[in-house]
């Protein structure tokens, strides 16, 4: 069935919405499905993360060639959209349709605009956050393997792997050129990621979750072994040489040519591009000093919440010294990373999910699978089941909501050095999960005061939550599910709403005091420690992109205010110093959230529910801030309408 609804997506242009001619909304809905067809055409692995399985058989493209093809087409499908506002009905539009148009017409003008800076962004496809080496394992979750088209699509994408990893290096080859590379920190780990995968060889990914998933297909012998076979060939003549010529271009010419500064202020036009990069994902102009000066006010405020607990303890230390002796305390500490796990699982399934009803309502149905011995190593699924048991024995019903209908699927450990932990969004049929891996290279490091925080931004109510409100709602679909990879091209990408994503994740971290998820003082030190570090990411990433920091400037400020360890922070860093701009959007999304909520509460007065809040921001979708606050401002228009039919003044 939803592979009708899409081939009837992509022919939605040739059949007539209706006969009026001055039918505004009708032919904004004609672009958004245009724009969404092409979408899956020109970004066939965002298809099938979005369950758009038409291009399966495809990979991505990395020529310089379709870049200005891609806006052109975009710049028509804006025209389109500037001459309906023209018209004698646009102002009859709907409510949800004027707000589609404004977003539609706000990400399509986005990636018009960063068509300016495509030959700064593009050419670094390959870091040690992104690229061929990583994740291989979700390039098989997001796919399905129901037939056997679904094998010999598949094995399409990874003989075309060796092409695409080529087409790479051109990129990489052309931003040399150019000097528009990135610095040698953001290369330092990439050679040991994809040495991982040729040492591997027949034992690695490539290999063994596809030959999985055939031994456990029903299809025939011969299919079976036909299937396995040209897998076996195409990762040791195709894959493995493809990661090899990779390893030797990074290493022979790459990372002989990467920029001097850590900041993109050291390119030419520097200054210019990181105010591009800033606001494409803030959503909204603020110059890298006013960002610079919030988080330096941040920081003072955060610091001063810690500073309160510490007197509760009698400690007249500094913040850093502080966690330092947390750090050093055995019980908040563990080399085991199957204990880990199963603290984590306990704190999503036990602690949090139960007391969602609280602050939400309507929470969406999207079943999820039972977990497995296989997903979880030695945690065991009977221990998750009675977790998943034991919580909804505990929770409040309501009419929409399934109990186990919102649990991300399983917390599993992260396959690469990355950060401390990230979510996966699932599809909207729940055929695929959503998944929540955590980094446990480096157990010991992890702090069990920080878990909650960081369970409470991944899952529920942050990420997880988020996300399935917006698979559920009405959006349309080119805004239900947003294109998140590929944060090397930004600003010429387009947007995916940083600030309203993130911002969300961080302010569910606040949510967990109103839970009462902290259960004692460490927790709410390690929540605290979490919001500043993303208040210190405001001064660090500007300080590094636009005031000229250097590395062990930022790493400094940073080991002063976070309970991060150095091992951590050198990673969070050198994040910043690849992905510039992107660190600043969590503080400043949370920051509006709050002031949105605190402006609603203070007009509706008692009349103020903040699962109706919660709802009116949730079922709105990624968005820009500056439309987050239009929606959620209208939305206390229509309250105080309805509640209180004469205000005075």
């Amino acid at each position: 069935m939803y592979l009708l609804i899409c081939l009837s997506l992509l022919l939605v242009s040739t059949v007539p919405l209706h006969s009026l001619e001055d039918d505004v909304a009708a032919e904004v809905r004609t672009v958004q499905n245009e724009f969404w067809a092409w979408r899956m055409r020109q970004a066939p692995e965002f298809a099938t993360f979005a369950g758009v399985n038409l291009y399966n058989d495809q990979l991505d493209h990395y020529n310089m060639t379709i870049y200005t093809a891609n806006k052109d087409y975009i710049v028509g499908l804006l025209r389109r959209l500037t001459e309906v506002k023209t018209r004698p009905s646009f102002s009859a539009m709907s409510y949800d349709d004027s707000i589609n148009y404004l977003i539609l017409t706000d990400m399509l003008q986005t990636y018009v605009d960063g068509y300016d800076w495509h030959l700064y962004s593009v050419g670094n496809p390959v870091s040690f956050l992104e690229g061929p080496q990583l994740n291989v394992g979700y390039r098989f979750d997001i796919c399905p393997f129901d037939t056997r088209q679904d094998f010999i699509d598949f094995l399409s994408r990874m003989k075309g792997l060796s092409d695409q990893i080529d087409d790479m290096i051109t990129l990489m080859r052309g931003a040399i050129s150019r000097q528009f590379t990135n610095h040698n920190v953001s290369m330092g780990l990439v050679i040991g990621q994809i040495d991982k995968i040729i040492s591997a060889g027949l034992q690695g990914e490539w290999f063994t979750l596809y030959k999985e998933r055939v031994d456990n297909s029903s299809l025939s012998d011969t299919d079976k072994n036909t299937l396995i076979s040209e897998a076996r060939n195409t990762v040791l003549n195709s894959i493995i040489p493809a990661y090899q010529r990779l390893k030797d271009f990074i290493v022979d010419e790459y990372v002989l040519h990467t920029r001097p500064g850590y900041g993109v202020s050291s390119f030419t036009n520097g200054a210019a591009f990181y105010q591009a990069a800033l606001t494409w994902h803030l959503s909204v102009h603020m110059t890298p000093d006013e960002v610079h000066q919030k988080g330096l006010k941040e920081v003072a405020r955060i610091a001063a919440l810690m500073r309160k607990i510490f007197n509760k303890q009698n400690f007249t230390g500094s913040i850093k010294e502080k966690f330092d002796q947390l750090k050093a305390d055995p019980q908040f500490h563990t080399s085991s990373k199957e204990e880990i796990l199963a603290r984590f699982n306990n704190i999503v399934f036990n602690r949090i999910t139960p007391k969602l009803t609280q602050l939400f309502k309507d929470i969406p149905n999207l079943p999820v699978k039972q977990f497995s011995r296989h997903n979880l190593g030695s945690v065991t699924s009977k221990s998750i089941n009675q977790s998943m048991k034991s919580s909804s024995t505990r929770q409040s019903t309501s009419q929409r909501t399934n109990h186990h209908a919102f649990y991300p699927h399983r917390v599993m450990p992260m396959q690469y050095d990355g950060p401390g932990g990230v979510y996966f969004a699932g599809s909207a049929d729940g055929k695929r999960p959503g998944v929540f891996q955590v980094n446990l290279q480096h157990p010991e490091t992890v702090n069990f005061f920080g878990m909650a925080a960081l369970s409470l931004h991944e899952t529920v109510p942050g990420h997880h939550l988020q996300q399935i409100y917006s698979l559920e709602s009405a959006l349309p679909l080119y805004r239900r599910t947003m294109d998140t990879d590929y944060y090397y091209r930004v600003p010429f990408h387009f947007p995916f709403y940083t600030a309203y994503t993130e911002g969300w994740g961080l302010y569910a971290e606040f949510l967990g005091e109103e839970l009462g998820v902290y259960e004692d003082d460490y927790e709410l030190l390690g929540r605290y420690s979490e919001e500043m570090l993303r208040a210190v990411r405001l001064v660090v990433d500007t300080g590094m992109h636009a005031k000229g920091w250097t590395r062990d400037q930022a790493i400094n400020y940073m080991l002063k205010y976070t309970s991060s360890p150095r091992y951590e922070v050198e990673i969070e860093i050198d994040r910043y110093i690849t992905w510039p701009g992107q660190a600043c959007a969590y503080k400043i999304g949370e920051l509006k959230l709050r002031e949105l909520r605190e402006t609603a509460r203070k007009k509706l007065g008692f009349h103020f529910d903040v699962r109706d809040f919660h709802s009116t921001i949730l079922n709105a979708g990624a968005l820009p801030i500056r439309v987050l606050e239009k929606v959620v401002n209208d939305w206390v228009r229509r309250k105080v309408a309805s509640v209180i039919p004469n205000p005075v003044g």
